[in-house]
C-alpha cells in the first residue's frame, strides 16, 4: 500500500493534495473534540482535544518531563515568597496546569505563584485562554500574553500546523504563515524581581532567546529548555548558560529521531 501511494502520489496535484489533506485533518479533529477526553487533578481540569495535546498530555502528566524543575523550584522557595515563573512556548497551557497541580498538592499549597505564559501561535493563544480559564482555581496566578519569544521588537511570520505543539518561525511541512509580534519579556516582570524558574520550548529560537535576554536570565535561579538541535548548537548554548551562572546542568530527555534535548540548568 506504501508503495502504491508513492506512485500515485506525486501525479496528484498539489492543490488537491492539500485539500484532501485538510479534510482528513478536520474529521479527525472533530474525532476527538467527539471523544470529550478530560481529567481532573488536585481540582484543575486538563482537557485532551486533538493528537498535538495527546503527545504534549503525556509528556507533562504521565512522563513527567518537568517535575524534575518544578520540584527544585517549590524545594527552594521560603515560606509565603512569590514563585516567579515564564512559561515561554505555553502551548495550552499544560506546564502551567501541572506546575499548579504540584503546588496544590505539595505541604506548600498556600504558596503565592504567578505564571507568565507567553504563547506565540496566535490560534493556540484563543485555546490557551479558553482553557484556563475553566479553572477558577488560576484566577490571580496566571497572566496570559501572546507573543513570539527570540526578538526584542518586531514581527516575523510564524508558521501553524494542526500540531499546535510544532508551530515555530522556522517553517514547517504543510503550515500557514501568520505575521506575529515578538514580545519584550523585560515588559512582563519587574526589574527587581527574581525569577524562579524559565520553562522554554519555542520551536528553535532559544538561541535567540540566550542572546537577547542575558539580563533577564542573570535573574533567573533555574531554567528548563527544549533544544532543537536542528535549528542551534546545544554545546554553544550550553557554554553561553555557564557564562550567566548557571553552575548545574542536567539532561532530562533526549530524542535522537527528533534532533532534540530538554535540559534543566540551575544555580
Amino acid at each position: 500500500m506504501d508503495l502504491l501511494a508513492s506512485i500515485v502520489r506525486p501525479l496528484i496535484p498539489k492543490p488537491l493534495q492539500r485539500k484532501v489533506r485538510e479534510a482528513r485533518i478536520k474529521r479527525e479533529a472533530q474525532t476527538w473534540r467527539d471523544l470529550g477526553l478530560s481529567r481532573e487533578l488536585a481540582g484543575l481540569t486538563i482537557k485532551v482535544a486533538s493528537k498535538s495535546d495527546w503527545v504534549v498530555f503525556n509528556e507533562i502528566f504521565v512522563e513527567r518531563f518537568y517535575d524534575r524543575a518544578i520540584s527544585y523550584v517549590l524545594n527552594q522557595v521560603s515560606d509565603n515568597s512569590m514563585i516567579r515563573v515564564l512559561d515561554l512556548g505555553a502551548n495550552v497551557g499544560y506546564f502551567a496546569l501541572r506546575f499548579a497541580q504540584m503546588v496544590f498538592e505539595s505541604k506548600q499549597a498556600a504558596q503565592p505563584f504567578m505564571i507568565h505564559c507567553v504563547e506565540g501561535s496566535p490560534k493556540v493563544y484563543i485555546d490557551l485562554c479558553s482553557r484556563l480559564a475553566d479553572n477558577p482555581l488560576l484566577r490571580g496566578h496566571i497572566q496570559l500574553t501572546q507573543g513570539l519569544v527570540g526578538e526584542r521588537s518586531g514581527s516575523t511570520a510564524m508558521y501553524e500546523s494542526q500540531f499546535g505543539a510544532g508551530n515555530s518561525v522556522i517553517q514547517q511541512h504543510w503550515s500557514k504563515p501568520v505575521v506575529t509580534s515578538f514580545v519584550d519579556l523585560n515588559t512582563l516582570i519587574p526589574n527587581s524581581a527574581s525569577i524562579s524558574l524559565i520553562k522554554c520550548d519555542i520551536e528553535g529560537s532559544e538561541q535567540r532567546f540566550q542572546d537577547n535576554y542575558a539580563e533577564l536570565l542573570r535573574r533567573t535561579q533555574a531554567a528548563v529548555l527544549e533544544l532543537h538541535h536542528s535549528y542551534i548548537d546545544p554545546d554553544k548554548f550550553h557554554d553561553g548558560m555557564k557564562a550567566l551562572g548557571f553552575v548545574g546542568a542536567e539532561q532530562l530527555w533526549q530524542s535522537e529521531r527528533e534532533r532534540a534535548s530538554l535540559v534543566f540548568y540551575f544555580r
